[in-house]
């Protein structure tokens, strides 16, 4: 699929340093288990601003209806991480990923530029190590 250019989908991104996929239960099972009360085995963030309760953005369409994700933000330590998850009523995740790498693929990378800055919330110690949050 071939994503015509959108400003502000370029600027959904701005200033983000990693993507993870989750949805608004796993992020918030990530602040709690991170920040708010971490267990002793987990890695503890030393701030967590959320910046904003989401965007909803819709990407395309599957069968003549909408697919849609939603983006919201924080602040971990300072640096900006956009969380992802797909809320449509359908949701084609291989568009969504489509869709991610054509506005981010390039520009959000991480381990010397070498890798795609994208995990899912089981894979969030890859956005913490590329955060240089031990």
């Amino acid at each position: 699929m071939i994503f015509p250019f959108n400003k502000e989908h370029c600027e959904l991104f701005k200033d983000v340093v990693f993507l993870v996929q989750a949805s608004h239960n796993e992020y918030h099972q990530l602040w709690a288990n991170h920040y708010y009360e971490p267990r002793r085995e987990a890695t503890i963030i030393q701030s967590w601003d959320q910046i904003n309760v989401g965007e909803m953005i819709q990407i395309g369409k599957l069968d003549k209806r909408p697919v849609c994700i939603s983006i919201f933000y924080a602040k971990l330590n300072g640096k900006k991480v956009a969380f992802y998850e797909g809320t449509s009523q359908v949701v084609d995740h291989k568009m969504i990923r489509d869709w991610l790498e054509h506005f981010t693929l390039k520009t959000i990378r991480w381990d010397n530029n070498s890798r795609w800055a994208n995990c899912d919330a089981m894979n969030f110690h890859l956005c913490l190590n590329a955060l240089g949050i031990k």
